[in-house]
């Protein structure tokens, strides 16, 4: 089982980790465990209630999100031509982006203890990512399937306009 070791950004906001290429026998994908330091953006209030941080265990794809969505995320970012080639780079601005499918995501105040329960849901995810997957990523049902592909309606949008 392959962590989330590498940094791939570490700011005053937020830190995500992504791990080495994966593949299941669908495309190429990679884990992130991206924390979310909730101070830079909730009230006061809103923390003492949630938390300090949100932790989300995340899997994205370049080949699955295809060459349209990494070409949209690279626009929305700003990324110049020079470095578009960089895989590393690629998967950043699709997070940044929002194109990935969530696998699980906790919060509170002990950050230990978040990333102790991500990592037990890397572990899972790493035996059962179809079941993971599997799950709707919003109240219309699109799936993790959906969402890694920068699909976020999944097949309810294609049922309502056909």
């Amino acid at each position: 089982m392959k962590k989330c070791t590498k940094v791939l950004y570490d700011n005053d906001s937020q830190k995500v980790m992504v791990s080495g290429v994966e593949n299941y026998g669908d495309f190429n994908f990679r884990f992130a465990v991206k924390i979310m330091y909730l101070e830079e953006y909730m009230s006061e209030d809103e923390v003492k209630e949630y938390g300090k941080y949100d932790v989300s265990l995340l899997a994205v794809s370049p080949e699955s999100a295809g060459e349209e969505n990494v070409n949209k995320a690279f626009e929305s970012m700003g990324i110049d031509e020079e470095y578009r080639s960089n895989e590393l780079v690629q998967y950043e601005s699709l997070i940044e982006y929002g194109i990935f499918a969530v696998l699980a995501s906790v919060h509170g105040n002990n950050l230990g203890k978040l990333l102790s329960e991500i990592n037990n849901e890397l572990k899972m995810a790493n035996m059962l990512f179809g079941f993971y997957m599997d799950r709707p990523q919003n109240a219309l049902g699109a799936t993790g399937w959906d969402w890694i592909k920068g699909d976020l309606l999944g097949s309810y949008f294609t049922q309502v306009t056909q």
